[in-house]
Parts: structure tokens; sequence; C-alpha cells
């Protein structure tokens, strides 16, 4: 069972040009009379005497071959019409490992607590407590999602879990300082093919902290309800009554009970959590 004749023919034939996304885009439409040894050859028979997906467009060489359909004849089991359609709206290539990244941008918000205002000291209310439960605020992030075809799955998937990057590196041509780009999912498709080359699609998602959070750090209010004094802990207690308090209570920096706490003189803690790694090694062109 096999093709034994493929000729192109001219009924069907067309293109087209138009500006799309602001930039012109050119199509063509090729089709091919076929004709099979037997009556039982399929659709996979006829596209496999076919040009190959990415395949380029006889006469312009920025037009690759995007989709093929056969569809049999009416009068004879045997004769196949096959349209082929062309664009230059994606370069795909006839390697798909070939392929570029792709990345697209975005803005995602979330709320999460806060405890500075933007002059850097803390949120207390009058009496120098801190808000409970802690204030909230729009944390409207960069991100984005980076497409790769790759021949395996990475063996880096889960070292880069949660990881940040320890230098700059360039993505999309964007530098990106140290400290500042966070994966946050890496996802791996189903296996694909193309031109008989099987890949799988990593799909790379980063989340972009400011400036003023470099490394990513946790920062909280140094408060509790003990404090340490001559190197013994001790319950805090009111000023006023002696009782031991119910809330917890401003720190200054070293486990003592901070004494007239204000928003300027409240002291935050920072920590680090996520490991740094280094993001030049990813397949992100």
């Amino acid at each position: 069972m096999s093709v034994y004749d493929a000729a192109e023919i001219h009924n069907g034939r067309d293109g087209d040009d138009e500006v799309a996304q602001r930039k012109g885009v050119s199509r063509y439409t090729r089709v091919f009379r076929v004709t099979t040894t037997a009556n039982t050859d399929a659709a996979a028979v006829v596209l496999a005497a076919m040009p190959r997906l990415g395949a380029v467009y006889p006469g312009n060489p920025r037009a690759f071959l995007l989709r093929r359909r056969a569809r049999n004849e009416s009068f004879s089991k045997r004769v196949w019409i096959v349209t082929l359609a062309y664009s230059t709206e994606k370069e795909l290539q006839e390697d798909p490992l070939a392929d570029p990244a792709e990345t697209e941008w975005n803005t995602e918000q979330f709320q999460r607590p806060v405890y500075k205002n933007k002059a850097g000291q803390g949120i207390l209310n009058s009496a120098g407590d801190p808000p409970d439960p802690p204030c909230q605020r729009d944390d409207s992030r960069i991100t984005a999602v980076t497409n790769k075809n790759l021949p395996t799955v990475p063996a880096w998937i889960l070292a880069y879990r949660d990881a940040v990057n320890d230098a700059a590196f360039v993505l999309d041509g964007i530098t990106i300082p140290k400290g500042v780009a966070k994966m946050q999912a890496v996802r791996v498709s189903k296996w694909q093919e193309r031109n008989d080359i099987r890949f799988r699609v990593v799909t790379m998602t980063m989340h972009f902290a400011d400036t003023d959070d470099v490394d990513w750090p946790i920062t909280f209010l140094d408060q509790g309800f003990r404090e340490k004094v001559a190197g013994k802990w001790r319950q805090i207690t009111n000023d006023g009554d002696g009782e031991e308090v119910t809330a917890p209570v401003p720190l200054d920096g070293n486990g003592v009970k901070l004494a007239n706490p204000t928003p300027a003189n409240a002291v935050f803690n920072e920590e680090y959590v996520y490991d740094l790694l280094d993001f030049s090694v990813l397949p992100l062109t």
C-alpha cells in the first residue's frame, strides 16, 4: 500500500496578504491530487507523500507549511485531494528542536501582608502594636511565560522549583538583575511529534520581584510574647497591671521588649528561604 502518483493542481491554489498585530502576514495554499495503490490506503499514507510540516513555501522563504489536509474524492477510494496551508505568521522549523523559545509577558495581581509603609517604617497602631491581622496590599508582579521544545524532560526540573536567579541573565532581550526572578512553575507537555521528531514543550513561568525585594526575602516584625533578659526567657507583662500580655509585643532586635514602639523604631527581620541558582543555563533562547 503506497502512493502511486501525486501531482500539484491549479484548482484551489491561492494566496493572501494582511496586516495582523502590526506586521504583515502572507498565506498560501497548494493543492495536490494523489492516487494510492489500494482502496484501503488511509489519509496517513497520503500525507506521508507530501512535504513535511515546517517545509518552506516555494517562492517565499519566510512562509512555512503549518497545516495539511487529505480528503478522499467521492468517485474513487484511491483518489485524494490534499490541501497544504503555508503562512509567515509563525516561522515553524522543519526540526521542532530548532524552534526558538517564545516568551509572553503579563502582570498578575496578588494580595500579601505588609508590615512597612513606603518610607520603610513599621505599620503600627497608635499604641505601638502591630495590626492583627496584618494589613494587606496589592502585589502586582510582572510575569513571563517561556515555551521551548526539548528532546526530553529536563534534568533540572526538580532543582529549579521556586529557585531565584543567583546572577543577572537575559530573557527575551531583557537583562534580569540578580535575585529578581523566581521560577514559579515548570510544565512539561505530553510527547509531540513533527516530521518524525519527538519532543516535549517545556513551559517556564517566572515571577519578578521589586528591586527592594531582591532574593525574595520573607519579612516579619520582630515581636513575641516573651523577652530574653540576662540570658533568660520570661513572659512579657503589661507596664500598668503586670499581667502577661495577650498579644505579641514589638521587640528591639535583641529579644527585649521595645520601649515606646513607633513606626520609626520598629524592628523587622528578614529570612531568605529560596535556593539561588544559575538561570543562564536554562533553555530561554
